[in-house]
């Protein structure tokens, strides 16, 4: 498995209602990033497992909780 993946951030729409009458007031969009395929498994992420996202500018790091 190669060690860099090339993927695309998305978006998904987010309908946000009126809380009394239950009409959509409006749509917004929020980005998505959609990671999935043997390679996870393959580099230690199997089904179910909880992780930790770190957040820096321009950055992410996934490690598999407790061993960050």
């Amino acid at each position: 498995s190669k060690a860099q993946r090339q993927l695309k951030v998305g978006y998904v729409s987010i309908n946000h209602t009126d809380r009394h009458t239950g009409a959509s007031r409006y749509y917004s969009r929020s980005p998505v990033l959609n990671l999935k395929g043997n390679w996870l498994q393959e580099a230690g992420f199997d089904y179910g497992q909880p992780v930790i996202v770190t957040v820096e500018q321009g950055r992410l790091i996934i490690c598999l909780a407790g061993t960050e």
